[in-house]
């Protein structure tokens, strides 16, 4: 009847809740508890905002050339970084399904359309927002941390922290996410950038747990990785990095720095004379 444990403990599950389901809807409702990352009791199920879902629909998306544009132009000194928030090239776009692929499309009044890919399984990208729990608790004490215009974050119970201490790296993998070692100069955090950056992540609500993921380029080859490992051991945060060093280094950096994970990113480069890089 069921092909393996696993698949006859899910009909068993099913099967219960779908018999407690009708003793539920008869029991008075009780008021859930607060927890401590949390701003208020937690959220049933019919409480929490539904997400936007389902193909076709409209959205809003970002135009890349006018947002490399109004980038450019803060860093160049012609706007200021509030400029950039309210205008970082939003554009009206619509999510929709076509041979066999999940498609983005939309249409800029400046530079045209752009069309990207989002999937290539139409019924697996359906599963995963049907998986969707809905918006989770409104962020409460986050005013200023969070202010960025239409891409503000409003809602969630918290996740990762990415802090790229430095852009150089020790290796010249191609394709690199952040291209590092690309730019004409070098820029890293100091510590007082850390304590910043940290401060202002333990002050709002709700953060279930906020994993710092320490990356660049390479972050073991920063001057203050350890330390920065160390104080947000202090604050008393999950402390993960992103690495492209060598395995001895590897366990030398995980007991000095007392790390909880250690993510490895691999780049490969495949068929060397066609140049066909591979990443994952």
């Amino acid at each position: 009847m069921f092909t393996s444990k696993a698949d006859a403990f899910c009909a068993i599950a099913n099967v219960g809740w779908k018999f407690l389901q009708p003793i539920n809807n008869v029991l008075r409702a009780g008021v859930l508890p607060t927890p401590k990352w949390a701003p208020g009791p937690l959220l049933k199920m019919a409480q929490r905002r539904s997400t936007e879902l389902g193909v076709p629909r409209k959205t809003s998306s970002l135009c890349p050339d006018c947002n490399r544009e109004a980038a450019h132009a803060v860093l160049s000194g012609e706007h200021e970084v509030t400029d950039f928030r309210e205008q970082p090239g939003i554009v009206d776009s619509e999510i929709l399904e076509e041979s066999g692929r999940i498609l983005m499309r939309k249409m800029c009044d400046r530079h045209g359309p752009f069309e990207d890919v989002l999937s290539n399984h139409p019924d697996f990208f359906r599963r995963m927002e049907r998986l969707a729990f809905g918006r989770d608790f409104e962020c409460a004490h986050d005013h200023e941390l969070h202010n960025h215009g239409l891409n503000s974050i409003r809602s969630g119970r918290g996740s990762f922290l990415i802090v790229d201490l430095t852009n150089r790296c020790n290796m010249m993998c191609s394709p690199c996410f952040m291209d590092a070692n690309a730019a004409g100069y070098v820029h890293e955090l100091d510590m007082e950038d850390i304590k910043t950056i940290f401060d202002k992540t333990v002050s709002f609500k709700p953060q279930r747990e906020v994993n710092v993921l320490f990356s660049g380029g390479e972050p073991t080859v920063s001057p203050i990785f350890l330390e920065a490992v160390r104080h947000a051991k202090s604050r008393g945060l999950p402390r993960r990095r992103t690495v492209c060093v060598l395995p001895r280094a590897e366990t030398l950096f995980f007991r000095r720095g007392r790390l909880d994970y250690m993510p490895y990113t691999f780049s490969a480069t495949a068929f060397r004379k066609k140049r066909t890089n591979i990443a994952g």
